[in-house]
């Protein structure tokens, strides 16, 4: 019994050490990380506090207005300069019949013509008024005393007029959209001078 008791013994010694002893050509053991808590954070992890967003939303808020006003800038020089190509169409189309008929616009032996300010909202008898308000320019500020078209080829002055034997043109109209916040409202001109042939 004594003799069994050793070997007993002997086994277990071998078996431990068998187990402590790591094996030739064997990969090294992992030890696996502790399983995190449910509520922790990882380590790098990181979000975003209240401060911060809001400080996003400002700048953001701040960004989308500067565009807007932008917007609106561009949105009134777009119609100013849709106004301006209209007056220029409507003064080298009356142009263009002064020089093929003079007496259409001047009249027999005329060398001025005018069209008032309010004449688009009347009853007009001349073919060139008609088609002149057909171009659908703004009446211009104080229409009842203002003319919207002056046709002068009677003024020998170069600096009221376009001299001796030249034809001077006003276009008016009242560009309200494209003048600044707070100045006071005035009319847009747009003059050109031509020559055109004697009545």
């Amino acid at each position: 019994m004594t003799k069994s008791i050793a070997q007993t013994f002997l086994r277990f010694g071998k078996s431990k050490d068998r187990r402590r002893r790591p094996v030739v050509g064997s990969p090294p053991r992992c030890r696996l990380p502790p399983l995190a808590h449910p509520h922790s954070r990882p380590v790098g992890a990181g979000g975003f506090s209240l401060v911060e967003v809001l400080v996003a939303v400002v700048v953001l808020a701040v960004g989308l207005l500067g565009m807007a006003s932008l917007q609106l800038s561009v949105l009134k020089a777009n119609d100013s300069s849709r106004l301006r190509t209209i007056a220029i169409h409507a003064t080298y189309d009356l142009i263009d019949r002064m020089r093929a008929d003079p007496a259409v616009v001047l009249g027999s032996l005329g060398l001025k013509a005018t069209l008032a300010g309010n004449a688009c909202a009347g009853t007009l008898t001349k073919r060139w008024q008609k088609d002149f308000c057909a171009f659908g320019l703004p009446a211009p500020l104080n229409a009842g005393s203002t003319n919207a078209v002056e046709v002068d080829c009677n003024s020998t002055s170069t600096t009221t007029g376009c001299g001796t034997g030249n034809c001077r043109i006003v276009v008016r109209w009242l560009d309200a959209r494209g003048e600044a916040k707070g100045v006071t409202p005035r009319n847009t001109e747009f003059s050109v001078c031509t020559r055109v042939p004697a009545v």
